[in-house]
C-alpha cells in the first residue's frame, strides 16, 4: 500500500490543508519563504513579507519575548514552543509560535492560532474560580474512601481538615480517632453499606478540629471500580453554622416557653395563638388544650383584667406604641399574687395577619420590696431624726437649696422649716456667703472638706463640732452634697486626756528599759560574789575560812534567789502589794551580809565603809526586804561615786532605828531631789538603773512603819536616811534563831540516812543529778532516770523509796509521769524539784499527786529537812 503522507508530490496539499502558518527565516529574522494558513493573523493583510525582517513586522508588545526566544534558538540550536498574546485591531488573540532549526543559517517558524481554545480555557478558569468561591461560601468539599487501602480522601472548602484543592488523605483509622465517639460505629456502617447498595440519604456526624465541634455531612455521588479498587466518592458540607443556628433557635423557642414570664399571643378576634408554660400554668391550661379553641375571655382572671384585654382587643388598630399597665390581683386562684406588669405590642406574622403579644411579669415581690422600703425608710427617717448628728442636703441643680435637714441643729439658728430654702434665707450674710463657698468648692473639686469649730451656745457655753461636707452623685440628675456636723466636745476632751496619757506611758516604757537593765545589774551582784567565793572556797585549806566563806556564798543565793522572786513579783509592788514575813534579825550580821555581798563590786578608788554600832541590837522585822533597802541605797550611790566611799550603818535612838546610807558621789539637783523616791524617776540618762529602786525602798520602809528621805549638795554627795520602829524580839525566838543560823547547815549537812534506802532521781540534766548526789549520796542509794518513761520504767524495776520528780522533762514530763506511779503506788512519797515556781505550777504538781514541792536551786537545808519527813 502507497504512503500517500510521504509522497512527494501530496507535501503541497497536506501543507496547504494543515492550520499552522509557516515561515522560513534566516538567523537575522529575514523572511525567505512562507505559507499564510490562518484568518486572523495579521501575516494575512502582508501577503508580501519575503525578504522582509519579520522581527520587524510583528507589534512591540509580542516582539519582544519573541525576539528573545529566536535568537536563543538561533545561539542554542534548540526547538522552542512557546503562547504569545497578539493584538490586532484592538483586539486581542493568541497564538502558538514552534521554532526549529531547518538548515544551517534558517528558522523554521510555525504560527498556530489558539485563541478560540484559550478563551475556553479562561471561560473554564472563572468557571472553576466561581464554583471554588461558591464551595468556599457553602463550605463544601470533596471526598472518596478507597475500600481496599481503607483510605479517606478529602479536598476542597469545608474549613474542617480540608481548605486546599488538591485531595490529601488520611487513615480511616485516624480519621475515626477525631470524629465523636458516638458518631464512629454509625459511620463505619454507613460507609461499609455503600459498598453493597447505593445510599441516597446524606449522612451527618462530628470531628473534633481545632478543639470545637464540627458537624459535617456527606453525600455519595458515585461509586466506581477502578483498576482492581474499589472506591465511593460524593461531597462533603459543613454544617456547623446551620445546625448553630437551629439550636440557637432551638434555644430561643425553649427560652420563652420556659420563662418566668407570662407570653401568649392572640388573633384580633381574642383567639390564642401562643403561650408558653408559664401561661399555660397561671391560667389553667394543660399542655394537651388546644390554643386554637380557647378564646382570651375566657380564662379565669379578674374581672378589671378581663375588661382591659377586651379594650386592647377592640382598639388593636390603634394599637401603634407599647402598651403597659398593671393587674392586681389578676388571678382569684392565686392570693399570693398581689399585682402582674403587661405591656402588649402588635405585630405581623408571615402571613401577613395582626398577632397581639403580651408579656406579663409577676411583681408581687416588687410590691412587698417597696413595702419593706418604704417602712425602712420610715425607720431610717426616725433614726436620723434623733440621731446626735446634723444631717442636712442640699441640691446643687437648684441653688442650693435645702431638700432635708433633721431636727438637730448646733448653731443658734434653731429653724427647722428650711426645706425648699437658701443658706441666705437662713443665716447672716457673711455665715451664708461661708457655706456657699464651701458648697461650691466641694461640688468643683468633688473633694469632701472637714473642719472643727468652736462655737457659743445659747447658754454661753463653748463646745467644739466637727463638721463634714460630701459631694454624692445623683445619676442623670444634678449632685446632692450632704453636710454632717457632730458635736466632739467630749471626744476632744477625751482626746487630750489620751494624749497625755500616752505621753506617760511612753515616758514609762523608756524608764522600763532601763529598769531592766538595773535588774540585769542586780542579777550579777550575787552572782559574782557566788562565783567568786566558789572559786576561793575551793583553793582555801582552812575549814573555818571555807566555812565562812560558805557562809557568803549561801548569803548571796539567798539573795539573787530574793531578786528574782522581786522581778517575778514586780506587777505587785507596782500595784503596792507586798508581802511581808517577819523573824528576829540581828541587825549586825544582817549588815555584815550586805557588806560581804557589795565590797567586791565597789568602784574604783571607792570604798564600802560598815559602820559597825550596837552587836547585839536585834529587831522583829523583815530580813529581806531590809536587805533589799540596804541594798538598793548602796546599789544606787556606787552608780554616782567615782571616788571617795560610802558607808552605811544603823543607831538606836529614841525608840527608833535609824539607818544611814552615806557616798562622796555627785549629789542631786535639788529639782532631782524631790522626785527621787518616785517610779522610775533617775538622776540623769547616762547612769544605769531601773528607777524602781528607791521607789522601791520607799514602799517597803514605810510598810516596815519607818519613813525614809535623802539629803544632798551637789558635788558633794548625798546620804539617804530611813527609819524603823524598834519592836524587840522575844528571847526565846531569838534564842532559836540563833540556833538555827548557826547549827542549821551543819545539822543539815550531819544527817545521815540509809544507804540501803533508794532514791529515785528524775531529772533530765546530769548536772543537777550530780548535785543532788553531791548533797544526799552519801546517805541514800540514787538511780537515774532521764525522763518522765524511764522513771516509770526504774519505778516498776527498782522499787524505790521516795522519788524526786523533774516536772520538765523530754518525751514525758514529771506531771504525766507521777499520773502513772500514782495509778501503781498511791503511798510512795513523790517530791517535785522544778524551776516553774509560780503558784499555778505548785498547785499543778500537788494536784498530780506530788507530796512536796521544792524550788530550784535546791536548798540543802530544805531538802533534807523534807527527807527527813518521808525516810
Amino acid at each position: 500500500m502507497k504512503r500517500i503522507l510521504h509522497n512527494p508530490q501530496y507535501s503541497d496539499k497536506i501543507l496547504q490543508m494543515t492550520a499552522d502558518t509557516m515561515f522560513l527565516v534566516t538567523s537575522e529574522g529575514v523572511c525567505v519563504d512562507m505559507v499564510v494558513h490562518a484568518n486572523r493573523s495579521f501575516f494575512k493583510k502582508k501577503k508580501d513579507l519575503i525578504g522582509k525582517n519579520l522581527i520587524n513586522e510583528i507589534p512591540k508588545k509580542t516582539l519582544v519575548p519573541l525576539s528573545r526566544e529566536f535568537k536563543k534558538v538561533v545561539k542554542e540550536n534548540i526547538i522552542s514552543t512557546r503562547n504569545y498574546e497578539l493584538s490586532i485591531d484592538g483586539e486581542v488573540y493568541f497564538f502558538k509560535c514552534i521554532m526549529h532549526p531547518f538548515e544551517e543559517g534558517l528558522i523554521l517558524c510555525q504560527y498556530r492560532d489558539i485563541t478560540s481554545r484559550n478563551k475556553i480555557k479562561l471561560e473554564l478558569e472563572k468557571t472553576n474560580n466561581e464554583l471554588r468561591e461558591i464551595e468556599k461560601a457553602a463550605q463544601i468539599g470533596q471526598w472518596r474512601y478507597e475500600y481496599k487501602t481503607q483510605m479517606f480522601y478529602y479536598k476542597g472548602h469545608t474549613g474542617a481538615m480540608s481548605c486546599c484543592d488538591y485531595y490529601k488523605s488520611i487513615p480511616m483509622a485516624d480519621y475515626l480517632a477525631i470524629m465523636h465517639i458516638d458518631d464512629r460505629p454509625r459511620f463505619v456502617e454507613w460507609v461499609n453499606n455503600a459498598q453493597i447498595a447505593p445510599q441516597s440519604e446524606p449522612f451527618e456526624y462530628r470531628i473534633l478540629w481545632r478543639k470545637k465541634n464540627v458537624f459535617l455531612r456527606l453525600k455519595i455521588l458515585n461509586y466506581d471500580f477502578n483498576n482492581g479498587h474499589e472506591i465511593v466518592e460524593g461531597y462533603c458540607q459543613n454544617m456547623t453554622d446551620f445546625i448553630k443556628k437551629d439550636e440557637d433557635l432551638e434555644i430561643v423557642t425553649r427560652a420563652v416557653n420556659y420563662a418566668s414570664e407570662d407570653i401568649f399571643a392572640i388573633k384580633p378576634d381574642g383567639t390564642l395563638t401562643f403561650a408558653n408554660k408559664q401561661f399555660r400554668k397561671h391560667y389553667l391550661l394543660t399542655d394537651d388544650v388546644d390554643l386554637s379553641t380557647v378564646k382570651i375571655n375566657k380564662l379565669p382572671v379578674s374581672k378589671e383584667l378581663k375588661e382591659r384585654w377586651m379594650k386592647i382587643q377592640k382598639e388593636f388598630t390603634c394599637l401603634k406604641d407599647i402598651i403597659r399597665y398593671i393587674g392586681e390581683k389578676p388571678f382569684p386562684h392565686l392570693k399570693n399574687v398581689l399585682a402582674y406588669d403587661f405591656f402588649s405590642y402588635q405585630m405581623e406574622n408571615k402571613e401577613n395577619e395582626i398577632i397581639i403579644w403580651t408579656f406579663g411579669r409577676d411583681i408581687s415581690d416588687r410590691i412587698r420590696y417597696e413595702a419593706q422600703v418604704n417602712e425602712v425608710n420610715q425607720i431610717m427617717n426616725t433614726v436620723l431624726e434623733n440621731l446626735p448628728i446634723a444631717i442636712s442636703v442640699k441640691d446643687t441643680g437648684n441653688d442650693m437649696r435645702y431638700i432635708y435637714r433633721n431636727r438637730v441643729v448646733f448653731d443658734k439658728m434653731k429653724t427647722t422649716d428650711v426645706i425648699g430654702k437658701t443658706d441666705f434665707d437662713i443665716y447672716p450674710d457673711f455665715t451664708a456667703i461661708t457655706l456657699r463657698n464651701e458648697d461650691l468648692s466641694v461640688l468643683k473639686d468633688k473633694i469632701p472638706i472637714s473642719y472643727e469649730k468652736e462655737t457659743i451656745d445659747n447658754n454661753e457655753n463653748k463646745y467644739i463640732t466637727f463638721k463634714k461636707k460630701v459631694l454624692v452623685e445623683n445619676g442623670e440628675r444634678a449632685p446632692l452634697i450632704i453636710a454632717m456636723e457632730s458635736n466632739i466636745t467630749d471626744m476632744k476632751r477625751m482626746e487630750h486626756e489620751l494624749i497625755k496619757a500616752k505621753e506617760k506611758a511612753e515616758n514609762s516604757d523608756k524608764l522600763k528599759s532601763a529598769f531592766l537593765a538595773n535588774m540585769s545589774h542586780e542579777i550579777r551582784t550575787p552572782l559574782n560574789a557566788i562565783v567568786g567565793f566558789s572559786r576561793v572556797i575551793a583553793e582555801t585549806q582552812n575549814a573555818n575560812e571555807r566555812m565562812g566563806y560558805y557562809n557568803i556564798v549561801e548569803s548571796n543565793n539567798i539573795r539573787l534567789l530574793q531578786l528574782i522572786n522581786e522581778i517575778l513579783d514586780l506587777s505587785r509592788i507596782e500595784s503596792g502589794i507586798m508581802e511581808f514575813t517577819e523573824e528576829p534579825i540581828n541587825l549586825n550580821a544582817m549588815c555584815q551580809e550586805v557588806f560581804d555581798a557589795h565590797r567586791f563590786r565597789c568602784p574604783e578608788n571607792v570604798e564600802l565603809i560598815y559602820e559597825k554600832s550596837d552587836p547585839d541590837l536585834w529587831i522583829y522585822s523583815d530580813k529581806n526586804r531590809l536587805i533589799q533597802v540596804f541594798s538598793n541605797l548602796i546599789g544606787n550611790a556606787m552608780k554616782f561615786t567615782k571616788q571617795g566611799s560610802i558607808s552605811f550603818g544603823y543607831e538606836l535612838k529614841d525608840n527608833l532605828v535609824i539607818c544611814k546610807v552615806k557616798d562622796t558621789g555627785i549629789g542631786l539637783p535639788k529639782d532631782k531631789a524631790n522626785h527621787i523616791f518616785e517610779r522610775f524617776a533617775k538622776l540623769n540618762s547616762v547612769a544605769q538603773g531601773t528607777g524602781l529602786g528607791l521607789s522601791i525602798c520607799k514602799s517597803i520602809v514605810e510598810k516596815l512603819g519607818g519613813t525614809i528621805k535623802v539629803t544632798s549638795i551637789e558635788g558633794a554627795g548625798s546620804e539617804f536616811t530611813f527609819t524603823h520602829p524598834y519592836i524587840q524580839p522575844v528571847k526565846e525566838n531569838r534564842a532559836k534563831n540563833i540556833e538555827e543560823k548557826e547549827n542549821g547547815m551543819m545539822e543539815g549537812t550531819s544527817f545521815q540516812g540509809k544507804k540501803d534506802q533508794i532514791i529515785l532521781v528524775a531529772e533530765d540534766n546530769d548536772s543537777n543529778f550530780k548535785l543532788l548526789n553531791a548533797m544526799i549520796g552519801k546517805s541514800f542509794t540514787l538511780i537515774h532516770a532521764h525522763d518522765g518513761i524511764e522513771a516509770i520504767t526504774m519505778f516498776e524495776e527498782y522499787r524505790p523509796n521516795l522519788i524526786l520528780m523533774d516536772i520538765k522533762m523530754p518525751n514525758m514530763d514529771g506531771l504525766d509521769a507521777t499520773k502513772v506511779i500514782r495509778e501503781v503506788s498511791p503511798k510512795i512519797p513523790i517530791i517535785a524539784l522544778s524551776a516553774f515556781v509560780y503558784n499555778e505550777d505548785v498547785k499543778a504538781a500537788l494536784n498530780c499527786g506530788c507530796n512536796e514541792f521544792i524550788p530550784k536551786p535546791v536548798s540543802q537545808t530544805l531538802l533534807i529537812e523534807t527527807l527527813k519527813k518521808y525516810l
